[in-house]
């Protein structure tokens, strides 16, 4: 098959100068037509890769913050809050029990054993104040109401 396409050529291997520069001009054109898409086509691709990185780059620094803080509904904030509100409450709760543990120290350290045992043995006698009330005892449909002191009633 090689010998039948060989056969159909025209022409020899030994080629006059004229036609290897007529050749070499039609290759050159060829060659420049092929590099000036060659260099469209490079130029189109850095392009294109120039805005994919952008797009790339938007969206990892932008879109995609947002869509996160989108998907977390602020959670974070909440949860810290809500832990920030417990270790202030156990806070403020640990000091107010420390100051009423310090009072029951300070308080025990004035408590004599002869005091404890004096006032279990001997208690103090309590006073307890009264007013003498000097009205009058009326009877209404709704209640007892008094009208006279309650020395007169009960004969004191």
């Amino acid at each position: 098959m090689k010998i039948v396409i060989l056969k159909r050529k025209k022409g020899s291997i030994f080629q006059s100068i004229q036609s290897l520069q007529k050749n070499s001009a039609k290759f050159s054109a060829k060659r420049d037509a092929c590099d000036e898409k060659s260099t469209g086509a490079r130029n189109d691709y850095l392009l294109t890769l120039a805005a994919s990185n952008a797009h790339q780059r938007r969206y990892y620094e932008v879109d995609f913050e947002r869509f996160l803080r989108t998907m977390e509904c602020d959670m974070y904030d909440k949860v810290a809050e809500y832990l920030t509100l417990m270790s202030r409450t156990e806070l403020l709760t640990c000091s107010a029990t420390q100051s009423s543990f310090n009072k029951i120290k300070e308080q025990a350290t004035t408590v004599r054993k002869q005091d404890y045992l004096l006032s279990l043995y001997y208690p103090k006698p309590r006073h307890f104040p009264f007013s003498i009330w000097l009205g009058k005892m009326e009877l209404t449909p709704s209640r007892w109401m008094l009208k006279k002191p309650a020395c007169m009633i009960y004969g004191w």
